[in-house]
C-alpha cells in the first residue's frame, strides 16, 4: 500500500488519494472531459492507480505521474494531452 510520494525535490509526504484524484480532476476540466463521465474517470483511475503500486510503500511522484498519462493516453487522449499541457506551462 503507498504510504509516501517522494516528490521532485527529494521530500517525502504521505500519499493523499484525494490530491491525485484533484489532479486528474483538473486535467479533465481542461479537457472539457464530458462532465456526466469525470467521476467516472477519476474513480477508476485512482483505484488503477491504488491497485499498481499496492505492493510499494513509497512511490515517486514522477511513477504516479507517468502511470496516470499512460492510462489517460489509452482512455482519454484528451485528459492526458492537458496534463501535458499544463505540466509543459509549469516547466516541468
Amino acid at each position: 500500500m503507498i504510504n509516501f510520494v517522494i516528490k521532485r525535490d527529494g521530500n517525502k509526504e504521505p500519499f493523499d488519494a484525494e490530491k491525485m484524484k484533484r489532479a486528474i480532476a483538473s486535467a479533465a476540466h481542461n479537457a472539457n472531459f464530458p462532465l456526466d463521465k469525470r467521476q467516472d474517470l477519476i474513480d477508476s483511475l485512482a483505484v488503477k492507480v491504488i491497485g499498481h503500486f499496492a505492493d510499494k510503500e513509497e512511490v515517486t511522484s514522477l511513477e504516479i505521474r507517468d502511470f496516470i498519462l499512460q492510462e489517460l493516453d489509452a482512455i482519454a487522449p484528451t485528459v492526458s494531452m492537458a496534463w501535458r499541457n499544463h505540466d509543459n506551462e509549469k516547466g516541468r
